[in-house]
């Protein structure tokens, strides 16, 4: 059956989970549109996609996390949207309540894709769709109590997120709370290893193609994406197990975009000791930009594997690419009407963000490095190099190095579309409402990291640079199990060093010098060293020696004389 004789279809997701949602969204219309034309469209409420159906017929909406969920299937129900539900638990009385209401069909979050793809044919089939149902009911108001491993942890950390997110918190209840907060992430952190070590297969030849950092399973986006799902051990960057190499540049895109998906999940606390603009984000709007940024890389990357791009014209094109990715990133994430007031004037934030774009572009974007080679490798599959070898682009060091540029790239957008935000409206009460984390809301805090990050780029270009170009190095960004993390790769950069300015050429002389007098000055002082310690141990402590040995036998022989006088004086008394 063909495009053409399958009418198209509209599918709505709504879930506040902007991660979850943007990889069922993949998923969806990967799987979907096999057979027919489908559009995937996102939301985080009910009443937008409401206002959308006077306009756009839905054919499917799937309603995850929201605030009253059966509320919003009712009211979808009423306009005779074919609605499937995924609920946290499926009993017999949810799955009587959802039918009441006119549900067709629900799911678990974590339901295989596979699976959630049939139950959404059976739901577009008008044919009810449950999946199996859990043995137990929930019982009273704690919907905790039949959860068990890692959902269970991660519906408590949710939970103490939204209590940390509670004005009039004293101080110790702040302490507390996040003292648990620490508690579940370290408990969150022993569950995944318990279950990557208890999945572990035992087949010499496994079908998972690589498995470099961490076995992440490349089934799907959408299942990647969910909060509760599996997530790996922390990634080891020195052993590269031998796996059979992927064989289409598809195939390695999702691969890459499936595990940078998954570490998303985790934390993203920046822990690589140089302050980024992500860091005055939320860790929801942080997640959330990082998630948009990763999604409009993706599209870019279907669009020129469309339109055949070559090699040439990628690397060609590289800076006009990465302001492409930047500009529909950031009017993904700001909106493309979204205003605030300043001074009695309403300005559109996604304006004022624009007007950034050129010092963003020269501060962040020309510093990413190996942009266009990525994209070789994803759309042409192109090899790469990596420390000076050359693998072949579906191998397990290609794919290694491939998913540890693409983490750079959304950490370097990332910061390029929040800093022109810091410029503009850096201390805006909206602003700070909307985006900020709650550490950082004070003007002296806002203004001291401004300060870092200024003091940041100037070491970066005086000091930094110039150390890393000499050395032959690239500084990269990179998503661990704690959050991002700094690291080092090799690259010939000669070239660049030959445009070095004046001052960057100094701070390279400096180095060649150190590096030139430093073993020498080592060995002197080591000599210097030595022949100080035998002058102080054998001549100098030997002289003292001897002086005290004869300071010894003096007050010795004084003190002989003193006794035979007063011996001699009393032999005398009569």
């Amino acid at each position: 059956m063909t495009e053409t004789s399958v009418p198209p279809i509209t599918v709505a997701i709504v879930d506040r989970d902007r991660i979850f949602s943007l990889g069922l969204q993949a998923w969806t219309s990967e799987c979907l549109g096999r057979d027919r034309a489908v559009t995937v469209e996102l939301f985080d409420r009910v009443a937008p996609l409401l206002k959308r159906l006077e306009d756009v017929p839905i054919a499917l909406a799937i309603v995850g996390d929201l605030p009253a969920p059966r509320r919003a299937c009712q009211s979808l129900c009423d306009r005779n949207v074919r609605v499937l539900a995924l609920v946290d638990t499926l009993t017999p009385t949810v799955r009587d309540q959802l039918r009441a209401i006119g549900v067709r069909g629900a799911c678990h979050k974590t339901t295989d894709a596979d699976r959630m793809v049939m139950l959404m044919r059976e739901v577009l089939a008008d044919r009810e769709a449950w999946n199996s149902l859990d043995a137990a009911s929930l019982q009273g108001d704690s919907d905790l109590d039949q959860l068990t491993g890692l959902a269970y942890v991660n519906v408590t950390l949710a939970r103490i997120d939204r209590r940390l997110e509670r004005s009039g918190l004293s101080q110790l209840e702040r302490w507390f709370l996040e003292g648990q907060r620490r508690e579940v992430l370290t408990a969150r952190w022993i569950v995944r290893r318990v279950f990557a070590l208890r999945t572990a297969s035992p087949d010499p030849d496994p079908p998972e193609p690589v498995t470099d950092r961490g076995d992440v399973s490349t089934t799907n986006p959408a299942r990647s994406a969910t909060a509760s799902s599996p997530i790996p051990p922390d990634r080891t960057l020195d052993r590269l197990p031998s796996k059979q190499a992927l064989t289409t540049p598809a195939e390695i895109r999702a691969l890459c975009i499936d595990r940078v998906l998954t570490w998303l999940q985790g934390e993203t606390t920046n822990l690589s000791g140089r302050p980024l603009e992500i860091d005055i984000l939320s860790p929801e709007k942080r997640r959330e930009l990082l998630a948009i940024v990763l999604r409009r890389f993706d599209d870019a990357v279907s669009e020129a594997v469309t339109e055949a791009v070559t090699v040439d014209r990628l690397y060609a094109n590289r800076d006009r690419l990465l302001l492409d990715l930047w500009n529909e990133a950031a009017f993904s994430f700001f909106g493309y009407y979204r205003t605030i007031a300043i001074n009695g004037q309403t300005v559109a934030i996604i304006d004022a963000v624009l007007e950034g774009r050129d010092l963003a572009r020269k501060t962040i974007l020309d510093r990413i490095p190996f942009f266009p080679e990525l994209l070789a490798s994803l759309v042409c599959g192109a090899p790469l190099v990596v420390d000076n070898t050359t693998y072949a682009a579906g191998s397990s060091e290609a794919c290694l190095r491939a998913q540890m540029l693409l983490e750079n790239v959304l950490v370097h957008v990332a910061n390029a579309i929040i800093q022109p935000l810091l410029e503009q409206f850096g201390d805006i009460e909206s602003i700070k409402r909307d985006f900020y984390d709650r550490r950082l809301l004070s003007t002296r805090e806002i203004e001291r990291f401004r300060n870092d990050l200024s003091w940041r780029y100037r070491w970066q270009t005086y000091i930094s640079d110039p150390t890393a170009i000499y050395e032959s190095r690239h500084q990269i960004y990179i998503f661990g199990d704690l959050g991002i993390r700094y690291l080092s790769i090799y690259a010939p950069r000669r070239h660049e060093l030959n445009e070095l300015g004046s001052f960057q050429q100094a701070v390279t002389l400096v180095l060649e010098g150190r590096d030139a007098l430093a073993p020498r000055v080592r060995q002197v002082v080591s000599i210097v060293g030595t022949g100080l310690v035998y002058v102080l141990t054998q001549v100098v402590g030997r002289g003292l020696g001897l002086i005290g040995r004869g300071i010894l036998d003096g007050i010795g022989n004084a003190k002989l004389d003193r006794s035979l006088r007063n011996g001699n004086g009393r032999r005398n008394v009569p």
